[in-house]
């Protein structure tokens, strides 16, 4: 069974992307999870990276630009997992980040959502994260 579905929503990102890629398949023990990309008809070379680096990674390629949300949207067809992670391209996932995410879920069956702290390059908080409870 697939604990964990990873959506990563892709524009122009390659460099970005690869990087995200890296971390979670270095950082991501302990969980079985499927990552998929969905791609929204990048100009760079973010398909052929992708395709090249991360055989494992499911792709899927958007005709258009669908935007933040429909792009997201469209991988709900392939995703298998009992839980939903979106991730932005540019981020660095952390040694056991997803798997301490899954056991606290795993572990309080009240709760529907949660976030990580989003920690900047420089170590600072990152201020978006405080912004407030969504609606």
């Amino acid at each position: 069974m697939i604990e964990v579905s990873i959506i990563i929503l892709s524009y122009n990102t390659s460099d970005l992307l690869k990087d995200c890629l890296s971390s979670l398949y270095k950082n991501t023990n302990g969980v079985n999870f499927e990552v998929i990309v969905v791609d929204n008809n990048s100009q760079d070379n973010s398909l052929e990276m992708v395709e090249k680096n991360f055989p494992k990674v499911l792709l899927v390629k958007n005709n258009e630009n669908l935007g933040f949300a429909a792009g997201n949207n469209s991988a709900k067809r392939v995703a298998k997992g009992k839980y939903v992670l979106f991730l932005n391209s540019d981020t660095i996932v952390n040694e056991d980040t997803i798997k301490k995410s899954v056991y606290y879920l795993e572990q309080n069956k009240d709760i529907g959502a949660l976030t990580c702290k989003v920690v900047l390059k420089n170590g600072q908080l990152d201020p978006d994260t405080r912004r407030s409870f969504p609606t």
